[in-house]
């Protein structure tokens, strides 16, 4: 069955589609100075501006007209309600995210009675049976008590009745008497008043007039977006907050107990957004935050402390554009994709998603205009200048496994200085460049019944374009001046595979399995730069711990083999070790963005290894917790600093009111 509910008629002459393609063609038509090199202009991929153009408009055509969502005799919705006085009263109703099978339902809500020897409990006015096939993910039978919040994914058998497939224990923030439930749709009616009804699993259904209305408006945010963007709905205007308070301590960074480099950090946030919903179809927030640095201890001495202002998200939104799918949104925005391997940024932007399951299309163009914080007066030299174009196309090719393509072409505009040109240390910038990234990922999970649940990714990835690299050397009074510069070529690759299996084992372990490459260049002083590098966009910081806690390098000319545990603790929490070895894929004397303030000798390619502990503890509904811990122990690519130790512990609490 596909998850789409929308009814659509084909208008390939639509101006919407005609419109878009023509910007892209505006953009690939030099306006932002982008131009592909001549090597690459017989290849295929990556794709040019014009084949990003051509996605477009397949997905706008194939998707159709003016879409409006209308409840569908037998097809399936996610809906959140009140149960009271033998009616499910909703707050919420939506098309669901992933193609579902006509017999599916899942469920969401508080068990209200339960019969163990019998295997079977309630959940409001429904009755879920298990038996022995039934998957139980980070909760046993054993624990089920009247009161415990239970998510089931399931199959109907009857009228009110269900036989589970998977249950895990649901959010302790449910409210009693609500429920969320994915199931197919009976007796539609819809009412004079703008209201409708109908039954799901037996069950009558009021959807009230202003629910109603808002779901015939058919649906474009990610699921992503929605857990990122703040909700407006049932408000105009809404203001929200968040404090967030991190102690980070290194020790012997250097690799060595004699530099005097301990370190502990203070960083706090206070973030205010507000957000409002002019009408269905524009809506903006604003988001701002005060940030304070401050260094209660360093070895050695020389403290600092800072006070700043920093800009936030900062957009206008149009939803709904001709009656589509299609959001269009300008200002400061986040761009994020679920690994954020490529990208997870704020950028000042223009950027156009869509959504017609099972694709979801986005692209954006973006440029840095103004300073992010306070007192800087001028943007991020490594920013200024830089226009970027990336596109994300994503397609669910099966229920829980999905396709993704992925380009980003990053063209530096900025002036080069030239040899024996003064530049201020501030505005220091080494590297200008125009390169193209290009790749795909295949994702998804699957269930085993008896064993838990299995799932996988896999990126691949290469950069490819032109770059001058320059070299300076202080000057005095603030100053560095030019001493070379050097024009190379790009050519890089890289892949992240992993697998995570969460296991029924005593315990209820889950354990991660994962390897990543990036090319090296064997002789960075001579030809091609054939070492691969990130887009910059990416996070591999606290946020998103992709390669580590400790070292978290990028991934370029180095391979990278992870091993993890995770053991649920309480209801919602949960700890995690885990274990990297790093190591270069060329000996070369340095790594590109790692936090070892030691260089390799070039002679060895064994950077070093890592452990890390992990506490995510998240059993409240507006504070979280994360205390990690972590130990690097270096390899023979540090000569006499071989076994050397660093340590780090890091703490953050996050507050949202």
């Amino acid at each position: 069955m596909s998850r789409s509910s929308l009814e659509v008629s084909l208008t390939l002459s639509n101006p919407i589609i005609v419109d878009l393609f023509s910007v892209v063609l505006f953009v690939n038509n030099n306006e932002l100075g982008l131009s592909w090199p001549s090597s690459l202009e017989a290849t295929a991929f990556p794709m040019t501006m014009r084949s990003v153009g051509v996605m477009v408009f397949f997905c706008l055509a194939v998707s159709g007209g003016n879409a409006t969502a209308q409840l569908r005799e037998g097809a399936h919705y996610e809906m959140t309600g009140v149960w009271s006085g033998g009616v499910l009263r909703l707050t919420v109703i939506d098309p669901p995210e992933d193609p579902v099978e006509a017999d599916d339902a899942d469920i969401e809500g508080r068990i209200t009675a339960l019969d163990l020897e019998k295997k079977v409990l309630q959940i409001g006015p429904v009755t879920v049976q298990w038996s022995e096939s039934t998957s139980f993910v980070g909760i046993k039978p054993a624990s089920f008590k009247v009161g415990t919040a239970i998510e089931v994914a399931s199959k109907i058998v009857g009228p009110r009745r269900l036989l589970a497939m998977t249950m895990e224990r649901g959010p302790a923030s449910l409210q009693s008497n609500f429920l969320t439930i994915l199931g197919p749709v009976t007796n539609v009616k819809e009412n004079a008043d703008g209201s409708a009804r109908f039954e799901v699993i037996g069950l009558p259904v009021l959807v009230p007039a202003d629910v109603h209305r808002e779901f015939r408006g058919s649906r474009s945010d990610t699921q992503e977006e929605k857990d990122k963007q703040t909700s407006t709905r049932g408000a105009a205007l809404k203001i929200e907050g968040e404090y967030e308070a991190t102690l980070d301590y290194r020790k012997d960074f250097a690799l060595d107990r004699q530099a005097k480099d301990d370190l502990l950090r203070l960083d706090q946030e206070f973030q205010l957004r507000m957000s409002y919903r002019h009408n269905d179809w524009v809506s903006l927030l604003i988001e701002a935050k005060v940030l304070g640095e401050t260094e209660p201890y360093k070895e050695g001495g020389h403290r600092k402390a800072n006070v700043m202002l920093e800009r936030g998200e900062t957009w206008v939104r149009f939803d709904k554009l001709f009656g589509r799918n299609l959001t269009l949104k300008v200002g400061r925005q986040n761009f994020e994709e679920p690994r954020r391997w490529w990208w997870d940024d704020d950028l000042d932007a223009v950027g156009v998603r869509y959504r017609h399951d099972p694709f979801f299309f986005e692209l954006g163009v973006a440029r840095e205009l103004l300073p992010t914080t306070t007192p800087e007066n001028f943007i991020d030299p490594e920013n200024e200048g830089v226009v970027r174009v990336l596109a994300r196309t994503n397609w669910l090719f099966s229920k829980n496994h999905g396709l993704d393509l992925f380009f980003l072409h990053q063209n530096d505009r900025s002036s080069t200085p030239s040899l024996g040109a003064l530049v201020r240390k501030q505005r220091e910038d080494p590297s200008d460049a125009r390169l193209w990234w290009g790749g795909l990922r295949v994702m998804g999970k699957a269930p085993a019944v008896g064993y838990g649940d299995f799932s996988y990714w896999a990126d691949a990835a290469v950069v490819l374009g032109n770059e001058t690299l320059v070299e300076l050397a202080d000057a005095g009074g603030g100053f560095r001046r030019v001493i070379s510069r050097k024009d190379q070529r790009v050519r890089g690759w890289a892949f992240d595979v992993g697998g995570r299996w969460a296991s029924e084992l005593p315990g209820l372990p889950m354990f991660t399995l994962g390897y990543a490459l990036g090319s090296g260049d064997k002789d960075p002083d001579r030809g091609s730069d054939r070492a691969f590098r990130q887009t910059g966009l990416q996070s591999n910081d606290e946020e998103f711990r992709t390669y580590g806690e400790l070292l978290r390098p990028e991934l370029s000319n180095l391979s990278i083999p992870t091993l993890a545990v995770q053991f649920p603790l309480l209801s919602k929490s949960h700890v995690e070790f885990a274990y990297r070895h790093f190591r270069q894929y060329y000996a070369v004397p340095f790594l590109r963005d790692g936090r070892i303030e030691a260089d390799p000798n070039g002679r060895s390619k064994s950077i070093g290894q890592e452990w890390m502990i992990f506490f995510a503890i998240e059993e409240w509904n507006k504070v979280e917790i994360e205390l990690v811990g972590a130990a690097f122990r270096a390899g023979h690519a540090y000569g006499a600093l071989s076994g050397k130790m660093a340590y780090s512990l890091f703490t953050k609490v996050t507050f949202s009111f």
